[in-house]
């Protein structure tokens, strides 16, 4: 019995020693991205640096903290603050309203109610829930809380967005008295300001003049302004409703002094991705930092791709998404984990292509990488690095070798076959597409077959390559429609059979359907690593558990636990079967004692 014990765990020793496991990684900022980005900025554990907490249209709440060696640099603490869910589209702020030394943090929603949670103690980052429906207010739209003392009588008013027919407008609810957590309404079309939709607003003092400023956004892509005419009227004047033009829709601004320097800076939520900060100055806002908030995250189909474009030893993290950006994102050291945004597009398309999806491949051997960027309408556009500036893409084509597959081409290059020619797989929402290179050195591809190893329709497929095992076979991962992973191995090398393995690889499971997964050595540990991108946006890192010594410790623990067990028992049968003679041996040791 002891043998076949012994022999179990062998065999489960040399299944831990072999087998292949990821695990994923958060620190750098990666995992979930964010859309329809909302901060709010306040000191919450007083120890002299801004948290900012982001909500977004999954409805939960990022925290970032600043840094204290770079201010205007904030790092990830949390992708879930407090575990709280609002449902859709967390729009948070933060105020005292009831004067009790704590902050309320007031969330609005897409369903039209506002989530009251209190602090706990202070300097707690623990909030729990006071109210689902705060004051029962109820809108037709998102709500997005606004808060202060626009006639400076001592009582906040709450500013809130509403849908009337096709407009949004600003409707306020004053406080009952100091310190009352009841609010009433008192206008409910606040100076007539009109937007098309989304009205998100904010209060603030950009000119320490003592009158307010209200800064709104919302769809639009830029920012409104207006000035209060007298301190402590209801009365506010247009300014400009250009205030601030930006690259994206949805901005939602909050003012704060994030550097200390006594003029209000601006963190800028937005439609794809997370916050901007405008460093601002006396003459407006000037430097915009895109990588404020540590993260991999720009915005929705968020596809990676690693190589090192200029080979200095560190690794370029390129990712394409639906807007038509492709950023760029340096290795910040050997084997790190954290990339810095370095480019915020690193190709500037002259059309408007949508759903990008980039790789990088030299298939001509000229020492230059070609990039081939797949696009929503299914064609392939071909750039090619610049011999001087390796950081720089010259367009070739936008309608590489002709290929169209109809709809968001995903291409991806390898060698199936090993005859020295790269095939060119390419999924669309349906098909998996086969193209082998006509000759070697050329840019010629020609079609073979549009069901690739005859796995058959898939559901928006997004495939990559590598030998994930090193046993010379190729294995292929495909994304299911259960937002899980396939793995599929080469039935032989050389051969474009594929067949399945698993539909559950390293029961990884994310929220989105449609994965963008793509291997990478990130640790420089000598085994690839997992990114996935995210159709939501956001790149997931999963580390492969590298190296023999830890496969070894847990052999050795579970060899010692085994034994242990071994002894335990054979004590207890011994027990069992000689009953007398241990308790006789047990009463003699006692009688010596």
């Amino acid at each position: 019995m002891k043998m076949i014990i012994y022999l179990t765990l062998s065999i489960l020793c040399s299944t831990f020693l072999f087998s292949i496991e990821f695990e994923e990684i958060h620190e750098g900022g990666w995992g979930e991205g964010m859309s329809l980005s909302k901060p709010a900025a306040i000191d919450i554990d007083n120890d002299g640096l801004l948290d900012v907490i982001v909500g977004n249209i999954r409805g939960n709440l990022f925290h970032y903290e600043q840094e204290s060696s770079n201010p205007e640099r904030f790092h990830l603490v949390s992708r879930n603050f407090n575990d709280i869910m609002v449902g859709l589209s967390a729009s948070p702020t933060f105020t005292d309203f009831n004067n009790d030394g704590l902050i309320d943090l007031i969330i609005g929603s897409n369903d039209g109610t506002l989530k009251w949670y209190a602090q706990s103690k202070p300097s707690s980052y623990e909030f729990t829930l006071a109210s689902k429906n705060f004051n029962n207010l109820s809108t037709r739209s998102n709500m997005y809380p606004s808060f202060t003392d626009i006639d400076n009588d001592g009582l906040l008013d709450l500013i809130i967005g509403n849908r009337q027919n096709k407009y949004e407008i600003l409707v306020i609810y004053e406080q009952k008295s100091p310190s009352s957590e009841i609010f009433s309404l008192i206008d409910d079309n606040f100076f007539n300001v009109e937007c098309d939709y989304n009205i998100i607003p904010f209060f603030g003092d950009l000119d320490n003049d003592g009158s307010l400023d209200l800064i709104i956004g919302g769809q639009q892509s830029k920012l409104s302004h207006y000035e209060q005419l007298v301190i402590g009227s209801d009365d506010f004047l247009l300014k400009t409703d250009n205030f601030v033009e930006l690259a994206f829709a949805f901005a939602a601004p909050f003012l704060i002094d994030v550097n200390q320097d006594g003029i209000l800076d601006m963190i800028c939520g937005n439609q794809r991705n997370s916050p901007i900060l405008l460093i601002g100055s006396k003459s407006g806002f000037g430097d915009v930092i895109t990588d404020a908030f540590e993260g991999n995250d720009i915005g929705s189909v968020s596809t990676p791709f690693v190589t090192d474009i200029n080979n200095d030893d560190l690794l370029d993290l390129i990712i394409g998404n639906v807007a038509g950006n492709i950023n760029l994102y340096k290795q910040e050291e050997k084997g790190s984990n954290f990339f810095h945004l370095s480019n915020s597009n690193l190709v500037d398309f002259k059309n408007p292509f949508y759903e990008l999806m980039p790789c990088l491949i030299d298939f001509d051997h000229n020492g230059l990488l070609d990039l081939i960027v797949g696009e929503s309408s299914g064609h392939l556009i071909h750039y090619e690095q610049n011999h001087v500036d390796p950081y720089k893409f010259d367009l070739v084509t936008y309608t590489f070798n002709d290929i169209n597959v109809q709809m968001a081409a995903k291409p991806v290059f390898t060698d199936i076959d090993n005859d020295g020619l790269f095939d060119l797989i390419i999924a669309n929402p349906v098909n998996l597409y086969l193209f082998e290179q006509e000759k070697n050195n050329l840019a010629n591809f020609r079609f073979v077959t549009d069901d690739f190893s005859k796995i058959g329709k898939l559901e928006r497929p997004m495939p990559t390559f590598t030998d994930i095992d090193n046993d010379g076979l190729l294995d292929l991962f495909i994304n299911t429609s259960s937002n899980k992973l396939s793995h599929y191995e080469q039935t032989e090398p050389n051969l474009y059979d594929f067949s399945l393995v698993t539909n559950e690889f390293n029961d990884i499971i994310l929220e989105s359907k449609v994965l963008f997964p793509h291997f990478a050595d990130i640790n420089n540990d000598g085994l690839d690593d997992l990114l996935i991108g995210e159709l939501g946006g956001g790149v997931h890192y999963f580390q492969r558990v590298s190296g023999l010594k830890k496969k070894i410790i847990r052999m050795i623990i579970i060899y010692l636990l085994i034994t242990v067990f071994i002894i335990v028992i054979f004590l207890i049968l011994l027990g069992l079967m000689y009953p007398k003679r241990i308790k006789n041996k047990l009463f003699k040791i006692q009688f010596k004692k």
